[in-house]
């Protein structure tokens, strides 16, 4: 899944701030549940690599900002974290255009 979103100028930066807060804020009290940022800054202005754990299904979500674009991925399984990173470069690239 890819969605690609234009923010008011200067609103994707907070978009991407608020992301990270509520990454680190997140304690799900589901068992085997997790969310954990993984990386950051890999990519574009700015970058996130988001890994969720819900009752044992884990995906991972990559997102991109450029200016004021941001483009958010969302994959599932064994994409590894070198790959996803590799993904979300290409994506900033396409929104650089």
């Amino acid at each position: 899944m890819q969605w690609v979103g234009l923010f008011p100028r200067n609103k994707a930066d907070a978009y991407l701030d608020s992301i990270r807060t509520l990454v680190v804020e997140c304690n799900p009290t589901r068992s085997n549940s997790a969310v954990k940022l993984t990386a950051g800054r890999f990519a574009g202005d700015d970058a996130l690599l988001v890994d969720f754990t819900i009752e044992g299904l884990k995906s991972r979500y990559v997102v991109v900002r450029h200016g004021d674009l941001v483009g958010l991925m969302r994959t599932e399984g064994a994409l590894s974290g070198t790959a996803a990173k590799d993904l979300g470069r290409k994506a900033a690239a396409r929104l650089a255009g």
